[in-house]
C-alpha cells in the first residue's frame, strides 16, 4: 500500500512504529533511572520528594497551600458569577476531588445541550429566509447555544455535588 494510502487509511506506517517503540524504550529507560535514583536517596529526601510532588497536583487542582490547610476556588455556579474561596483539610480535599465532576455529570450536560439544539432547530422555520446566510446564521447561533448550555450545566452539577461539602467549609479570602 502506498505511504500517501496508509495515512489517509490511519494505518501506521513502519517507521511510525519504529520510532514510537523506541520512545517508549527511551521514556522506560529514564523512568528506570529516575527510580533508582529516588531509591538512593535517604528516607527524608524522598519525604521531601513525595510532599513536594503532592503539593504539585494539588496546585494542578486547583488547591492552593495556605496556613492551616489548603484554599480552594469554587466557581460559582453561573457562568459569569464571582467565585468562592474556602479552607480545606486533608480529609476534605479527598472528599472534594471525589465529588469533581463525573462522567454521568458530562453524559447528562451533553443530553441537555442535545436538547437546546432540537428546540433550536424546532423554532418555526418561517423567520428565515430562503438564502444560505441565514441558514448559516441559524447553524451559528445553534452552536453557540449547544456550547453555553453545556458548559452553564456542567457548573450546576458540580456545584450540586460540591454544595454539602463546601456548607461544611469555612471560607476564605486567600
Amino acid at each position: 500500500m502506498p505511504s500517501g494510502a496508509s495515512r489517509l487509511l490511519c494505518v501506521p506506517s513502519r517507521t511510525a512504529v519504529s520510532s514510537s517503540s523506541r520512545y517508549i524504550e527511551a521514556m522506560s529507560k529514564i523512568l528506570d533511572q529516575a527510580v533508582e535514583a529516588v531509591r538512593g536517596l535517604s528516607a527524608e529526601e524522598q519525604d521531601d520528594i513525595a510532599r513536594e510532588m503532592r503539593s504539585l497536583a494539588l496546585e494542578a487542582q486547583g488547591f492552593k497551600s495556605v496556613p492551616g490547610g489548603y484554599a480552594l476556588r469554587v466557581s460559582s455556579p453561573w457562568m459569569f458569577g464571582r467565585a468562592s474561596h474556602y479552607l480545606a483539610t486533608d480529609v476534605q480535599i479527598q472528599e472534594v476531588t471525589a465529588a469533581r465532576n463525573t462522567m454521568a455529570d458530562v453524559a447528562l450536560a451533553a443530553l441537555v445541550s442535545a436538547i437546546a439544539v432540537v428546540v433550536v432547530l424546532g423554532l418555526p422555520a418561517g423567520f428565515l429566509g430562503r438564502r444560505a446566510a441565514d441558514y448559516a446564521l441559524l447553524w451559528l447561533v445553534q452552536a453557540g447555544i449547544t456550547v453555553l448550555v453545556y458548559v452553564q450545566c456542567c457548573r450546576w452539577l458540580a456545584f450540586r455535588r460540591l454544595r454539602p461539602i463546601l456548607a461544611r467549609l469555612p471560607c476564605t479570602k486567600e
